[in-house]
């Protein structure tokens, strides 16, 4: 098994990778994203994830021990694999220190055009959940759509050392239910769904195929931050 995880913004592990003094709840809470390029949807565009014809989709509920997910404990983090009694299982990530963490599977790669979407718990009060796609094995690049408490949303490159700000806006979040986080990704596109709605189409030609995983950054204040993934899943688009 290898797996492949980063926190951004302080130490690495195993296969991660540093890039110090990163930080998207800090871009989010700055309003940095509204500068960028991001609008509504293509009039023609799917606005329900459910409107998207989807194939071939890898499901994973966390079950699967073999394909890569991080299962670790240090002073920063705690990442772990839960079992509930009725045999679901879910994956938690709780950041115990100020900074980023992104876990990637081995067992889930995209190419082409297509959607990557989870549900995910947060629980506490100061931190940003989000899904991880474009990730190579080296985790040299990569791609993040982040969502805050306060509803704040982003898509994020991670490229050279550097995390830009490529998208994003403002959303409604119900705090007392999960979010379903999901990316349709193009060639030259990304659009953003929350709760099944289209957020954002956000323009993006930067190289899109690679592994997909999680996103949780606590950005500081009092307690431990944990987000709670349910499952994860990547399916083909085939309509427009």
């Amino acid at each position: 098994m290898r797996s492949a995880f980063a926190r951004p913004g302080g130490s690495h592990d195993r296969n991660g990778r540093r890039a110090a003094g990163l930080s998207a709840a800090a871009a989010l809470a700055g309003g940095g994203t509204t500068r960028f390029a991001a609008g509504p949807p293509r009039a023609d565009a799917p606005r329900q994830i459910g409107d998207l014809t989807l194939i071939e989709r890898s499901f994973d509920d966390f079950c699967d021990f073999g394909i890569g997910w991080a299962w670790e404990k240090t002073d920063e983090h705690d990442l772990r694999l839960d079992i509930a009694d009725d045999g679901t299982c879910t994956y938690r990530m709780t950041q115990l220190a100020d900074g980023a963490f992104v876990s990637v599977s081995d067992g889930h790669a995209a190419t082409g055009d297509f959607v990557v979407a989870a549900d995910v718990t947060p629980q506490g009060r100061d931190g940003v959940v989000g899904i991880a796609f474009g990730v190579p094995v080296d985790f040299s690049r990569a791609l993040f759509y982040v969502v805050a408490q306060d509803g704040d949303y982003g898509l994020f490159r991670f490229a050279d050392g550097g995390l830009t700000s490529i998208g994003g806006g403002k959303a409604t979040v119900d705090g007392t239910r999960p979010l379903a986080l999901a990316a349709a990704v193009r060639d030259a596109s990304v659009t953003l769904y929350l709760n099944g709605t289209a957020l954002a189409e956000i323009p993006d030609t930067s190289p899109h195929a690679g592994r997909v995983g999680t996103y949780v950054e606590w950005a500081g204040g009092t307690g431990a931050f944990t987000a709670e993934y349910a499952r994860i899943r990547v399916s083909a688009i085939s309509a427009p």
